[in-house]
């Protein structure tokens, strides 16, 4: 698969899963509970780990949206490093040179955090709820989908804050090449109806959008005009072709799946959120592959 492990953020169970080898799969759990801080265990009733990462020494960053901290992990140890009060419901990490970017749902914020310190250097406001975040490499911007400001606020390399005006709840973007792609919610009355937008990179330009049935959480392109998004609502898989803005393919995947990651456009990985499993389906013979059992609510997903 190309990859040595896979760590999963269980929100249901406070918990993570770390997957290692090829079929069939080891998989053990760590306990966020029982990890030493300062040579004690946290006292935690909730910790609801969300999202996670690893920085360039191999520890990992853990987002927490119940308990709304950051935990710095050397996960060989089994001990916590550093904890990092955020603001609420904290969602998802982005590691970007010497910056760590967490985005608060409930605080309408951005923290920004030194990788090498972690002292967070400024909570940023963005728009209401944001939920998605993503990194610009070729301009040194950071964009942040804005669901409940049918927005997206833009963040340059020199604190600037900007806002593109969206008619739609935007939950998720991605960039590539002189393109943003975005997957938003219709706001005209519709319901159960997606669009996805492309917009040019540098003027923010409509260059094309398209509108479908069915409510998508996430999404990921994959070579010049396939298209894959998750619908939690009737647990398939979808393949969209935009060049003739049709449904191609459908994949059944059950449960609830939700968040898509590639890692070297063979393979995507599903996390699916009723069955407690991590999907893995390979998009050239258009199968689910394997179905790994990991925690319960596996929010986060991280290949290494």
């Amino acid at each position: 698969m190309g990859f040595e492990k896979i760590i999963t953020a269980n929100y249901g169970d406070d918990t993570l899963t770390i997957v290692e080898g090829k079929y069939p799969f080891k998989t053990s759990t760590v306990s966020l509970k029982e990890l030493t801080f300062k040579d004690k265990k946290i006292l935690r009733d909730r910790i609801g780990p969300m999202d996670l990462t690893m920085d360039k020494s191999g520890n990992l960053l853990v987002i927490n949206s119940y308990d709304d901290t950051l935990f710095y992990i050397d996960l060989a140890n089994n001990q916590i490093l550093h904890i990092v009060e955020l603001g609420r419901c904290p969602v998802e990490i982005k590691l970007y040179e010497d910056n760590i970017y967490i985005i608060n749902c409930d605080s309408n914020s951005i923290s920004l955090i030194d990788s090498k310190t972690l002292d967070i250097i400024e909570n940023i406001p963005v728009g209401n709820k944001p939920t998605s975040i993503e990194v610009d490499e070729f301009d040194d911007k950071i964009y942040i989908t804005n669901e409940g400001g049918n927005s997206i606020s833009t963040l340059d390399s020199s604190g600037k804050i900007g806002y593109i005006k969206l008619k739609d709840k935007p939950l998720k973007l991605k960039i590539e090449d002189n393109t943003i792609f975005i997957l938003a919610l219709l706001n005209n009355g519709s319901f159960n109806c997606s669009r996805i937008y492309a917009l040019d990179r540098k003027k923010y330009k409509n260059l094309w959008s398209l509108d479908f049935k069915g409510v998508f959480f996430d999404f990921i392109k994959i070579g010049e005009d396939a298209f894959y998004l998750t619908n939690p609502e009737d647990g398939y898989l979808y393949e969209l072709n935009i060049k003739n803005k049709l449904v191609e393919k459908k994949i059944y995947l059950g449960g609830l799946p939700s968040n898509i990651i590639s890692h070297n456009k063979k393979e995507i990985y599903i996390n699916d959120l009723l069955n407690n499993k991590i999907i893995i389906v390979d998009i050239l013979e258009d199968m689910v592959k394997h179905k790994i059992r990991v925690g319960k609510e596996p929010y986060g997903i991280l290949l290494l």
